[in-house]
Parts: structure tokens; C-alpha cells; sequence
């Protein structure tokens, strides 16, 4: 419609990247307000919040304008200035979710941390940031914003540094300590050949596992599992992943480590999936429910002789999911 619009009027051709000024030559209101949301884009792309917000207060409220802040707060996300980036987010209305996830796939990997206490005093401030920035945000955006942002930051702090060191994951608030766990699995599994068990007893017993870092840590390669869960586990507790999945997870930090590690090993593309159903048997419920998902994710024809009701509905929503996105 906007491409007839331009095509039957005799309105300016613009030239990228979108101005303020430009918009204002437009006479339609209706490409006026396209150009001020792309004006809003190209400007997050640089950095310029000033100009963003400009270009969204000059945008009809409603639609219109939370696509300026989602087009906003994406690209100021892309470029690592975060905390504006949310703060769009905070104004993208009905996009506000999907902005918070595109700022939170532009978190730049966090600078080398050298010490227990130097990690947890900047994951302290990360959590004060993003709290503040998401102050107004649609109701049961920001939870979901401070899980979905911090699973990445403790992601961007292990996976690739060439360090998977159990010190940090210690001490910290449920919440997120399942997702430092999660991160430190990854990192782990990637530095080594030990197996599931092996992976546990290298947490529990404070092993640093060292190896060579990354050379691209900004475009880490691994395997993701959906956000989506089942009804006979929505209600459970879950921690964010990194890629915007979740998994489950329990209190107790020696169960919930197991949980992290077959997560972690599912990361690595080259993990087999006879690793996860050897654990379809597991006492720990979370355990056993979380094989039967890594088992069908990793083997999509697997046939699986399952005993648990909860296993069972986690396969069959898994394939369901599968099937879906190949229409």
C-alpha cells in the first residue's frame, strides 16, 4: 500500500538513512509516519536515542508508535547500547516481549571478570539496569525481560572465554543461579569429553575446566530448544536459555546442576542422543522430564518406551511442535 501511495503522488524520493527534516517534506501523513519509524530504526542504529525518540513522539500513539520503539529499541539492542534499548521496549505496547528479546540477542559479551566478586557485583548492576529501564513496561513484560537478559548475560560471560569455572554459579538467588549453572554447563561441555557425570562431579567439586577460547564469541553455534512448554510443566518452575528457550528447574543446587548439564550438552550439536535417554529413567522427575525433551529434540524418530505420563506428553508436544514448523 505505502510503495502505491509513493508511486501515484509526486512526493520526494528520500534517501537512506531516514531524517527528521526528510519526514518533514512529506505531505501524506501516512508516509510521514513510516518515515518517522524508519528515522526511529536508522537512528537506534547508530546510537542516537535523541533522534529515536524524536522520530517516536512524532508518530500517531497506538500501533504506529509501538513500532517505532520496537524498531528503536531493536536496533539500539543490535549495537549493545542495552539499556536504552530498553526503554523503548518499555514503550513497545503489544511488540514489547519481542523487542526485549532482540536487545537481548545484541548483549555484548561481558569484559573478562577475573574474580568471584567482580562477576557478582556487575550481574548486580546488569539486574538494577534492566529493572529501571522496564519500570512502566505492559504488565509481566519485566520478569520475563530480567530472565531472558540475564540467562544471555551469564551466557555471554562462559560460553567461548575458554574458563568454565563453578565459582561463580555459587551463592546466587534460585533464579539465577539455574542460569549461570546452565551457561557454566555449556562452556564446560564444549572444553571437554566428560560425560554427564562427569560434567556433575566437575561442578560439585569445583573444577575449572580450561580449553581455548572462542575466536567469535558474538556468533556462537548450537542448538536451541523452544520457549513453548507443555501444560504439564507450564506452571513448573523454568529458567530463560540462552536463544530464548527455557528449561526446568528445581531448588536443590546438586539436582539442578544435572538438569543444567544435559541442557549444556544438548548445546553441542555432536551430543548424541543416546547421552539424554540414558537418563529417561531418572528418579529426579525434572531429570527424566528434561531427557525425554533433549532425546526428541536431538532424534525426532526416536522410539521411546516411556513410563512417566509427564515424559510421555513432553515427547508428544515436542514432535507436535516439530511437525508444525515444517508446514
Amino acid at each position: 500500500m505505502i510503495w502505491l501511495l509513493a508511486c501515484s503522488t509526486s512526493e520526494p524520493v528520500l534517501e537512506a538513512p531516514a531524517t527528521l527534516e526528510g519526514c518533514a517534506t512529506l505531505s501524506l501523513s501516512s508516509l510521514q509516519t513510516t518515515c518517522h519509524v524508519q528515522t526511529a530504526a536508522d537512528a537506534g542504529h547508530v546510537g542516537d536515542d535523541a533522534t529515536a525518540r524524536e522520530a517516536c513522539l512524532r508518530t500517531p500513539e497506538g500501533t504506529w508508535r509501538d513500532e517505532c520503539h520496537f524498531r528503536a529499541g531493536e536496533e539500539l539492542g543490535r549495537g549493545g547500547f542495552t539499556d536504552l534499548a530498553l526503554r523503548h521496549c518499555a514503550e513497545a505496547g503489544r511488540f514489547a516481549r519481542n523487542c526485549v528479546t532482540h536487545a537481548a540477542w545484541g548483549l555484548p559479551p561481558n569484559p573478562d571478570l577475573t574474580s568471584d566478586g567482580q562477576v557478582e557485583a556487575a550481574m548486580t548492576e546488569f539486574v538494577q539496569v534492566v529493572s529501571t529501564a522496564l519500570e512502566g513496561a505492559p504488565e509481566g513484560v519485566a520478569p520475563e525481560a530480567l530472565d531472558t537478559l540475564m540467562s544471555r548475560a551469564w551466557f555471554n560471560l562462559y560460553v567461548g572465554s575458554g574458563v568454565a569455572d563453578p565459582g561463580p554459579t555459587r551463592g546466587l538467588e534460585e533464579w539465577q543461579a539455574a542460569q549461570a549453572r546452565t551457561a557454566w554447563a555449556i562452556e564446560a561441555a564444549r572444553l571437554s569429553d566428560l560425560d554427564t557425570d562427569g560434567l556433575v562431579e566437575a561442578w560439585a567439586t569445583d573444577t575449572t575446566l580450561r580449553g581455548e577460547p572462542l575466536e567469535d564469541r558474538d556468533n556462537v553455534v548450537g542448538r536451541y530448544a523452544s520457549p513453548i512448554l507443555p501444560a504439564a510443566v507450564e506452571t513448573h518452575p523454568h529458567t530463560g536459555t540462552f536463544g530464548g528457550g527455557a528449561r526446568l528447574r528445581v531448588p536443590e543446587a546438586e539436582l539442578d546442576i544435572r538438569i543444567a548439564v544435559l541442557e549444556g550438552l544438548f548445546f553441542d550439536e555432536d551430543t548424541p542422543p543416546a547421552t539424554f535417554a540414558a537418563h529417561l529413567e531418572d528418579p529426579v522427575p525434572e531429570v527424566r522430564w528434561t531427557a525425554a525433551k533433549l532425546t526428541a529434540l536431538s532424534d525426532a524418530d526416536a522410539e521411546l518406551a516411556l513410563h512417566d505420563e509427564v515424559s510421555r506428553a513432553y515427547v508428544e508436544f515436542v514432535r507436535k511442535e516439530a511437525s508444525r514448523r515444517r508446514r
